[in-house]
């Protein structure tokens, strides 16, 4: 499913399928200013492609924002339905009472449907990144990893980046590289003999003391009492 404003120069090319495609079109005015015109206007070819000749719609959608863009939907199949009963009601628009009605009931429906694919490709592509960002922290935790440096490897903005981590799991960047650095000194207080300096330094806390502190406030216990209690 593609959706463009009008006035946007576009192509259709078969040239990559081996078999004859099927194009279902719908050219709609959502402002209503030219409805005094019975038929749609039709696309203009590449070398007589006039913007100011075309009617463009002023009209912008609030909820969602996405459809104010060129929308591009590769897996929309389940609007073929739709799409192929809005083009009959037009073919039957001379000959079948409340057709404008239906046809308005229907390119709403499109819409929405579109909404909520768009909605759904979000949600999945975000939590994608969520869980890509979560496993980069676990991984280079060590290297103190800041909301800055994982911007760069993800290519996003830091502050949007830290702010998707909030939303998610209530932590920012820099407590869940604290809890990776914490959960390892556990781990290490129960499998190793190395002392607090040493597994501060292995887990990258210069400070031992700023470790023992830290592991007392998240875990309300010192290093020694917890590994004592193992």
């Amino acid at each position: 499913f593609i959706l463009w404003r009008a006035g946007t120069p576009y192509t259709y090319s078969a040239n990559n399928f081996s078999e004859p495609i099927e194009v279902a079109t719908c050219n709609f005015d959502f402002t209503q200013v030219a409805k005094i015109h019975a038929l749609p206007i039709p696309p203009s070819h590449k070398q007589m492609f006039n913007k100011k000749k075309i009617v463009s719609e002023k009209a912008v959608f609030e909820t969602p924002a996405e459809l104010n863009g060129i929308i591009y939907l590769p897996g929309a199949s389940s609007l073929r339905s739709r799409m192929s009963e809005l083009c009959e009601e037009y073919k039957n628009k001379n000959n079948v009472k409340y057709s404008q009605i239906r046809m308005n009931t229907l390119l709403c429906d499109v819409l929405l449907q579109v909404a909520r694919l768009i909605e759904n490709e979000t949600h999945s592509k975000t939590k994608e990144l969520i869980d890509k960002i979560l496993s980069y922290i676990q991984e280079e935790y060590k290297n103190n990893p800041s909301n800055i440096s994982i911007g760069q490897v993800f290519g996003y903005h830091p502050n949007y980046i830290n702010a998707l981590i909030v939303k998610k799991t209530g932590l920012t960047i820099h407590q869940h590289v604290i809890n990776c650095k914490m959960y390892k000194a556990i781990e290490l207080l129960m499998s190793s003999d190395l002392n607090i300096r040493e597994i501060a330094e292995a887990v990258n806390i210069p400070d031992p003391q700023y470790f023992s502190k830290k592991k007392k406030k998240t875990f309300n216990k010192t290093p020694s009492s917890f590994r004592h209690n193992i």
